[in-house]
């Protein structure tokens, strides 16, 4: 599609100016018709936008299909993303100090589902904070989870109203 700048178009018609008809053809070809596809590349930001929203889907994980005998042990990749839980059962999610973890790695966890996500650790010193997050987000529960100290004796803290093991 030919465009022609908009400087030049209002110039065709100012001043009591009226265009030609080369200069009418070229007004309606600098602009597009409702019944035209706008193509993917040339609306502004509009890539940058939906990387954005692909890297941000890079840090949620599903786990309903992965949770085996009502049990999600946390993985080494979940470390720093939001593990989302929408079954029916209830269902427990466990870290364990089996996995290598830095101080400081956070872990959402949201419950869309009817079943209730119960919290256990194989050896962390558990804290639990007064509910700094709501016990309900909308219609999901949510908490999240972060580790204070690594070492010999870890801890985490608790965030919200997971129920602990």
């Amino acid at each position: 599609m030919a465009t022609t700048d908009i400087n030049t178009l209002k110039e065709w018609f100012s001043a009591g100016k009226k265009p030609t008809q080369d200069e009418y053809w070229a007004i309606l070809e600098s602009y597009w018709h409702k019944d035209e596809t706008i193509p993917f590349d040339r609306i502004a930001g509009l890539k940058e936008e939906l990387d954005k929203k692909e890297g941000l889907q890079a840090h949620i994980i599903y786990i309903d299909d992965l949770v085996s005998e009502r049990l999600y042990n946390i993985q080494s990749e979940d470390l720093g993303k939001t593990l989302i839980y929408s079954g029916n059962e209830d269902i427990t999610v466990k870290l364990s100090t089996l996995i290598s973890f830095k101080e400081g790695f956070q872990l959402i966890i949201q419950q869309s589902g009817a079943g209730n996500i119960t919290f256990a650790t194989d050896g962390f010193i558990l804290n639990h904070t007064n509910d700094m997050l709501p016990e309900l987000y909308g219609q999901h529960a949510i908490a999240a989870i972060m580790v204070t100290k690594a070492g010999t004796k870890p801890e985490v803290l608790l965030y919200g109203k997971l129920k602990l093991a």
